[in-house]
């Protein structure tokens, strides 16, 4: 047999399971006393030795100023900025930072009312410093886009590139204009004679007409001498000189005599075809046969089928007959 004591130590266990590493840890922690006799370490007086530049913005963007200032190890060294002489108000609009000498200054959204002279100083205790830079905001609409050339030539390296395009014909040349359209309407392709349709099925007339570079020149579609109306179901088109004229499901309503007008300046010209419509019955079913013998095929079919089945109402007739014993007792 053998006994098990616990012994209660608390939620939070507080021992060290090395014992000599807690005074080494409070001794690094121990702030540090100068010596006797030790200097404090010396700056120099504060030097930018990158400047603030002049900068534009759009309107509503984010501008961005940078400079570097030496020494950069300096505690003591002190970064202010002003705009127009006036110290920058505080909030998230303006984001100064300096890390490891470099100065930043951060400038959300910027408005109209934030352009002006930024200045920059570097304080110590040797002196200060300081740097300017200018801030444009340009129109929201203006695009904020530089026409300079950044050919290493400039201007005159531009105009080489230029005299080249031409000399070698790779410019493009400006279309010539075209010549004005001084003839009346023609028709170079005319609607058929006849046009046959079965019920439910689409419509489809096409014609084509010159002069098909004629601005001016209009296409109106007649039904039985009425000015056709088109929408959903009647569509007409007209594409460099092709005229089409589409209806979707055709009834009988919309058989007649169809005419293609082309009308411009100088005159009209006009194609016209007829349209016949034909019904597949009440029922809306083609009831033809689809069989190579035609109807003969389709009687010999019920004929085979015919052989297989009893008519539903021939009844075979019960013969009444007297009961009668079969065996005896």
């Amino acid at each position: 047999t053998t006994s098990i004591k616990v012994q209660e130590s608390g939620w939070l266990q507080g021992n060290t399971q090395h014992p000599g590493a807690i005074d080494k840890i409070r001794n690094l922690e121990a702030p540090k006393q100068r010596l006797q006799g030790e200097d404090e370490p010396a700056y120099d007086l504060p030097t930018f030795t990158q400047h603030l530049n002049n900068i534009e913005v759009l309107e509503k963007g984010t501008a961005v100023f940078e400079c570097k200032v030496e020494p950069t190890k300096d505690p003591t060294m002190k970064i202010d900025w002003q705009l127009n002489g006036k110290s920058l108000p505080s909030g998230s609009k303006f984001i100064p930072t300096c890390d490891f000498g470099m100065v930043r200054l951060e400038i959300k959204d910027a408005l109209q009312k934030d352009a002006g002279m930024f200045k920059v100083s570097a304080t110590n205790s040797k002196g200060s410093a300081s740097s300017s830079g200018t801030l444009k905001i340009l129109p929201e609409g203006s695009g904020g886009v530089s026409t300079t050339s950044l050919h290493p030539s400039g201007k005159s390296g531009l105009e080489a590139i230029e005299k080249m395009d031409f000399a070698t014909g790779m410019k493009l040349q400006d279309d010539e204009e075209e010549a004005p359209v001084s003839q009346k309407p023609v028709f170079t392709t005319d609607l058929p004679a006849e046009f046959h349709v079965i019920a439910d099925e689409a419509i489809q007339l096409e014609c084509q007409v010159e002069p098909k570079n004629d601005s001016n020149l209009h296409i109106d579609w007649y039904h039985n001498g009425i000015p056709l109306k088109t929408g959903s179901r009647v569509k007409a088109t007209m594409e460099f000189g092709y005229v089409n004229l589409s209806i979707s499901d055709v009834t009988e309503r919309d058989q007649g005599i169809y005419t293609c007008k082309a009308v411009n300046k100088f005159g009209d010209a006009t194609t016209f075809t007829k349209v016949f419509c034909s019904s597949l019955g009440s029922a809306g079913v083609d009831a033809s046969t689809m069989h190579p013998r035609g109807v003969e095929g389709l009687e010999s079919i019920s004929k085979v089928e015919a052989r297989g089945m009893l008519p539903d109402d021939e009844v075979e007739e019960e013969k009444k007959v007297s009961p009668k014993f079969v065996t005896q007792f």
